[in-house]
């Protein structure tokens, strides 16, 4: 599993407060899921710690343009790897179609890399994890709809 962060230059009230807190009370619980998934696109994961989503190919973008902050992307062994570009696509899975903005070019991951929370956010879907497969609901024109995904 890779999680991703974003690395800032500066640190804001809300960071301070974690650091005080987990110096306090030890380093905070943490869990994440990363998984292949059948039925979407199998150079993706879906990755329940990714603050972002990364690709490592601009052709997977619909629209993109070049990266002009200085964040890198900090994968779990601590390795720094710099963004290239920005962009979205939509990404075609057999549930239909789910929109990616604010993808990020990262050429050196090894996967592409979907966030949980930004993928609801920005399709209003929500995802079930169970201990084989997941849900993913959402709502289409005032209905319910689900999809299994295993």
């Amino acid at each position: 599993m890779v999680s991703t962060t974003i690395h800032a230059n500066h640190l804001s009230t809300t960071n301070l407060s974690t650091i005080f807190f987990s110096s306090l009370l030890g380093p905070l619980p943490r869990a994440n899921y990363a998984a292949q998934i059948n039925g979407f696109n199998s150079n993706w994961l879906l990755d329940s710690g990714a603050s972002h989503h990364v690709t490592v190919d601009l052709n997977n973008f619909s629209f993109h343009s070049y990266y002009e902050g200085s964040e890198d992307i900090i994968i779990g062994d601590g390795t720094k790897l710099n963004i290239t570009h920005t962009g979205s696509m939509n990404l075609p899975s057999i549930a239909g179609s789910f929109l990616l903005s604010n993808i990020l070019c990262v050429p050196n991951m090894k996967k592409n890399l979907i966030s949980v929370s930004k993928l609801c956010h920005s399709n209003n879907v929500s995802i079930e994890f169970l201990s084989t497969h997941f849900f993913c609901e959402g709502s289409s024109h005032g209905n319910t709809t689900g999809t299994r995904f295993q």
